[in-house]
């Protein structure tokens, strides 16, 4: 029996990802853009549909795993960027209640380890979030929850927080954390398009060109598929990836 995956989208991803985007308002241009882009992977035979979900085939080309040790601020990386250093993470209203629920778990956590803060939360009793509270800070122009290894290597304080509290990672780290560098978009009637942030769509999302990370940029990484495909079963259900992969090469055939 054929699978409905979309009946299995993680509830908390769904709600995300109607909730409006608490970012800057999206362009008409970016909008045209996406259609364009669409339209064009569709004609092109580009775009999968496994069980109710829309799939880039981009998942199974794109290469990408977490390099932490090559977009550090501690080394010399040049113009590479880091997703967790460099990028700003807006927060819906459910993220930012999820970090206001763990608030004092996550002050303890983050002030044992990172002295940069404890000037900041003196002033600012919630200063893991923007004074808007529409993003998770950046003191210093580097991610309130990100952390510096000794051998330079970059990491998130939220992943060792989650494990520690026993919660799921999403009750602490905001979807978009979680996702990168997959891209999902809402589509008419309850669909989902599952995308990866690559050289032709970026513009779609206001986001950096995929060379600006070292973790986007290399070849001899593993595809998005299989690096990511822990993260595509949560969110569609037991199966996902392997359904994806096959879909993929049924395709091919």
């Amino acid at each position: 029996m054929r699978r409905d995956y979309l009946t299995s989208f993680e509830p908390r991803v769904r709600r995300w990802l109607a909730t409006p985007d608490p970012g800057p308002e999206d362009s008409e241009a970016a909008d045209q853009f996406f259609e364009r882009w669409l339209l064009g992977r569709m004609a092109d035979g580009q775009v999968l549909e496994v069980g109710g979900v829309m799939v880039d085939r981009a998942l199974l080309e794109v290469r990408f795993r977490c390099v932490p040790g090559r977009c550090s601020p501690a080394v010399e990386r040049g113009k590479l960027r880091s997703c967790c250093a460099d990028l700003t993470v807006y927060v819906t209203p459910a993220e930012r209640g999820r970090l206001r629920r763990h608030a004092r778990a996550l002050t303890e956590h983050l002030l044992a380890r990172e002295p940069r803060l404890r000037a900041l939360a003196r002033r600012e009793p919630e200063f893991f979030l923007d004074p808007d509270g529409e993003s998770l800070s950046r003191p210093g122009q580097r991610c309130v929850c990100s952390r510096l290894l000794p051998d330079g290597k970059i990491r998130c304080h939220l992943h060792d927080l989650a494990a520690r509290l026993g919660v799921d990672r999403t009750d602490l780290q905001p979807v978009t954390c979680r996702l990168f560098p997959l891209v999902l978009v809402a589509m008419p009637k309850g669909g989902v398009l599952v995308t990866v942030n690559d050289g032709g769509n970026y513009r779609a999302w206001g986001a950096r060109h995929p060379r600006s990370f070292p973790c986007l940029n290399d070849t001899r990484l593993p595809r998005v598929i299989d690096s990511m495909a822990d993260t595509l079963d949560w969110l569609f259900g037991p199966g996902f990836a392997e359904a994806v992969r096959q879909a993929g090469a049924a395709g091919q055939g």
